[in-house]
């Protein structure tokens, strides 16, 4: 965060930390500035902040993505990844209903295997967007799986994913999943990471790819498809992720994505990359694709810091910076066939002495 600026406040003004809602509100306004609210989220920013407020949890501002498509009707999805919860967290709505020993769990489960992720999806593109989607990142500890779906009463679905994990160990091993909580017969979503060795072995051959799809019993693809992924992985910048959807009969559906992740994370460096970098390189093969339009024009516009000075955690005096920026762009396929490219924005927030969470 070396490009954060610093707000000006009255001389020798402490203010205090802000409460994690007020810093949600805060990045929301910014994201939506300069006609980005309409054009990129549909106008569904305030309404959606109202819809998301209640799952903003943890002892530190956890990890909250904006979600966008880059061409179609706009629209917005949010999703929070939690850190560390204190005893008794719970998400306060009737969109996380059933969900109190899942936060227990988990809590329990954050104590003794820190790196594990919990966190919620919301579609707020729906007046009543429905039960919260469910992802959890065991970060290679598949036993903590079975336990944290019995939680919420899914089990088929911990058994589901880990029916996959094994057919994929040898090719592409899944890293985490979601689940779509209250959509009748609804696929689990199963994702791994991909870093350069895996991405320079596909685009040198597809074997590798080929060789995860016969395992997964995935067939939604034909050569044109293929060349396009191996053209992604060509000029991602860093490490990527895959997504299979996975049916509860254990057949595959015909959808597969992959999300490009941006290796920068000061705001000057994201916008940046959007005007001549990286970023820029991949808008400009998702636009030749027809996937995504001049919407993505706006995206670096989203990309700030800012700080003030406050308290930290200990009473020391620190600078509190709150942070939005482009982060994951993703392409996706169904049935071979091209969908919107997609945006993932992040909000982050804390203590600049601290490690952000």
């Amino acid at each position: 965060m070396s490009d954060t600026k610093i707000v000006s406040t009255k001389k020798n003004t402490i203010l205090p930390a802000p409460a994690m809602t007020d810093v949600f509100d805060m990045l929301c306004i910014k994201a939506g500035e300069s006609g980005r609210d309409r054009s990129l989220f549909g106008g569904c920013l305030t309404r959606a902040g109202e819809l998301f407020r209640p799952f903003i949890a943890g002892i530190s501002f956890p990890h909250i993505f904006l979600e966008c498509p880059l061409s179609g009707d706009p629209y917005l999805d949010l999703t929070v990844l939690y850190g560390r919860l204190t005893e008794g967290t719970v998400v306060k709505s009737k969109y996380c209903e059933g969900c109190d020993e899942l936060f227990r769990r988990y809590i329990r489960m954050k104590q003794d295997h820190p790196e594990v992720v919990f966190g919620f999806e919301l579609d707020t593109s729906k007046e009543d967007p429905g039960m919260a989607a469910v992802h959890f990142d065991p970060r290679g500890k598949n036993f903590l799986v079975t336990p944290f779906c019995e939680a919420i009463g899914e089990d088929r679905y911990g058994e589901l994913y880990l029916q996959t994990a094994e057919k994929l160990a040898d090719t592409l091993p899944p890293s985490f999943f979601g689940m779509f909580r209250g959509r009748e017969e609804a696929p689990l979503r199963v994702c791994g990471y991909l870093g350069k060795k895996e991405m320079n072995q596909i685009t040198g051959g597809r074997d590798l790819l080929l060789s995860a799809f016969e395992a997964a019993g995935f067939s939604a693809y034909d050569d044109r498809m293929m060349d396009e992924i191996v053209n992604v992985f060509k000029i991602a910048p860093c490490e990527t992720d895959y997504q299979l959807d996975i049916y509860p009969d254990g057949k595959a559906g015909d959808v597969f994505s992959i999300d490009l992740r941006l290796a920068e994370r000061a705001a000057a460096s994201v916008r940046e990359s959007f005007a001549s970098g990286a970023a820029s390189e991949i808008m400009s093969y998702f636009t030749e694709l027809g996937i995504a339009d001049e919407r993505t024009g706006m995206l670096s516009g989203m990309a700030t810091s800012f700080a003030f000075p406050s308290l930290d955690e200990t009473g020391e005096a620190a600078q509190y910076a709150m942070v939005l920026h482009p982060m994951w762009l993703k392409i996706r396929w169904k049935g071979a066939r091209l969908c919107s490219a997609k945006c993932y924005s992040l909000m982050r927030a804390g203590f600049i002495r601290s490690t952000l969470p």
